[in-house]
């Protein structure tokens, strides 16, 4: 049976609850190496890397689902970053007795604009950027990384640790570089957020260009949604801001165990 590569790291307090980090287009798990440490304080924590991103072979959407269910334990927080956003809120809908809550970071219900949803990338815009990596996969990554961090206070930095993260293994399979493309322009998961009755959270920067963050229509989708904006972040908040991206983690797992009890 086809598998996933991941990483576990158990916190010293065998109660406490887990978090499964699922990340996006273009970068491998090791794009949340900042917070796993200050994460396991607090929770056992699990990352995947996604199909296609080294060393996770290529193998269907179906699978792929089939395999982090195998890895991850049976109830979880699940955070999913900018397209792995798109896939823990479909698990949470389709699987709501696996995924006690789900936190989506820099994501967007239509990542590409639609007549009745404005607050998206123009498609000629993400039209231009999918030619990009079909003419130089490593130059249209390369690109990706800096517009993920355009704006924000820390900009430099956060593009030289996210080239340092993309270096640190194989490039992505050119295919799942695609695949995921496809997905971007294509998944409206609006009807998916409007179900979902576990709790949510939305972890957005307000400097973010490629998922920028409707508030009043993320509470008109579902008044259940939980809203955290970083004034000064981009794309990678849990990059550029990772204490306070750990303690909006720390916060929301406080308030699942008080009302467990």
């Amino acid at each position: 049976m086809l598998g996933l590569n991941y990483r576990q790291f158990k916190c010293d307090n065998p109660a406490a609850l887990h978090v499964v980090l699922i990340h996006g287009w273009g970068l491998h798990s090791g794009v949340f190496n900042k917070i796993i440490e200050p994460l396991r304080a607090f929770a056992h924590v699990t990352l995947i890397d996604r199909a296609g991103y080294a060393p996770s072979p290529m193998m269907t959407a179906a699978q792929e689902t089939q395999a982090i269910l195998n890895i991850a334990p049976p109830c979880a927080i699940y955070i999913g970053w900018s397209l792995g956003g798109m896939l823990v809120l479909d698990l949470a809908s389709r699987y709501p007795h696996r995924v006690m809550a789900v936190m989506v970071v820099a994501t967007n219900p239509c990542f590409v604009q639609r007549d009745d949803w404005l607050c998206a990338m123009p498609l000629a815009t993400f039209k231009a950027f999918e030619q990009s990596v079909v003419d130089n996969m490593y130059v249209g990554l390369l690109r990706f990384i800096g517009l993920q961090c355009q704006g924000s206070a820390t900009q430099r930095h956060d593009i030289r640790y996210l080239q340092e993260q993309l270096m640190a293994r194989a490039m992505p399979n050119y295919h799942a570089l695609l695949a995921g493309l496809s997905d971007l322009l294509q998944l409206d998961i609006r009807q998916t957020v409007q179900v979902l009755r576990c709790p949510m959270i939305w972890l957005h920067g307000a400097k973010d260009s490629l998922a920028k963050a409707d508030i009043d229509a993320l509470f008109a989708l579902n008044p259940l949604i939980a809203v955290s904006t970083t004034s000064e972040a981009a794309h990678v908040p849990f990059v550029s801001h990772p204490t306070l991206f750990v303690n909006t983690v720390k916060r929301f797992i406080d308030e699942l165990q008080h009302d467990q009890f």
